[in-house]
């Protein structure tokens, strides 16, 4: 009997210790939000756009030649500029400011100036990596929040054309008083879908350089296994699953490009002879998740 008890006694200490490291494990996972890491080091494969040739800043011109007729405000509201302090030596400065006198520029689809970039090499498939930098202007006055640079999608088959729109657009988004959003648009719906963070308000400083990666996995028509993530100086910032990218039940879309450029999400600024500036670097695109990265 003695023995019975003991080994009961070593039983219900077994059953406790793996109750209690049960418990420490739920709690650290309640406490310790898991992070993905940046998309930069877990996608093999990529292409940069080039916005210099040898040290000389592209042209305007230069840009709508790589641009195949699929830019807006190019010629008038970008040029490549030089930078400071930087490795890169050169950025894209994007006027975003009405003029005096000059009528209200861009459309519902295209506010500001950019252009879409679609490499012939990219083989994103389903699931890419766009990593750029920006400089937001200090006194940047933008009511409802400024579009950035984002991952462009394209059914399989089917050119991309000036007069149409691309299956889904999905570009970093700050918002009104700098909040961080995505927002997407879909070519049956051509307006503006907000992504949504979940991980917490998280602001865009104006007035400094900012590292951004976005990734996408797009969904399967009409489920919601798509994932959107952005991170900020190495920091995932945002994180959702989502159904909107692919919504056309008949239509899976892949990854094909980037929309680069900026522009207002709602009304331009009027500027009033005040500049109204972003800066931002040669965006890199790249693909092929490497086998066993994690996340």
């Amino acid at each position: 009997m003695k023995i019975a008890g003991s080994n009961a006694l070593v039983l219900n200490g077994a059953v406790a210790l793996i109750a209690g490291a049960s418990f420490l494990f739920a709690a650290r996972a309640m406490l310790v939000e898991e992070t993905a890491t940046a998309c930069s080091v877990r996608y093999g494969e990529g292409t940069r756009f080039a916005i210099d040739d040898g040290g000389r800043a592209l042209s305007a011109s230069d840009l709508q030649g790589q641009a195949n007729g699929l830019d807006w405000g190019l010629g008038e509201r970008v040029k490549v500029s030089p930078v400071e302090g930087r490795s890169e030596p050169f950025a894209l400065e994007v006027e975003l400011a009405n003029r005096k006198g000059e009528a209200r520029f861009g459309s519902r689809d295209h506010r500001g100036a950019g252009f879409m970039w679609l490499p012939r090499s990219a083989k994103a498939g389903q699931s890419a990596c766009l990593s750029y930098s920006v400089y937001l202007q200090d006194n940047l006055d933008m009511q409802s929040g400024v579009e950035l640079p984002g991952l462009v999608g394209l059914v399989p088959g089917e050119e991309a054309r000036g007069e149409l729109p691309p299956a889904f657009s999905a570009r970093v988004v700050w918002q009104e008083r700098g909040a961080l959003d995505v927002v997407a648009r879909t070519a049956s719906s051509q307006t503006n879908h907000a992504i949504g963070n979940d991980r917490g308000r998280f602001d865009l400083k104006p007035g400094r350089w900012l590292n951004i990666e976005q990734e996408l996995i797009v969904n399967t028509p009409g489920n919601k296994d798509g994932v959107v993530r952005v991170w900020v100086d190495g920091e995932l910032r945002l994180e959702r699953a989502t159904s909107i990218l692919a919504d056309d039940p008949k239509k899976t879309p892949e990854i094909a490009g980037v929309v680069v450029g900026a522009g207002p999400l709602g009304r331009a600024p009027d500027g009033h002879g005040k500049a109204q500036k972003v800066w931002i670097s040669a965006p890199e695109l790249r693909w092929a998740p490497i086998p066993q990265a994690g996340l």
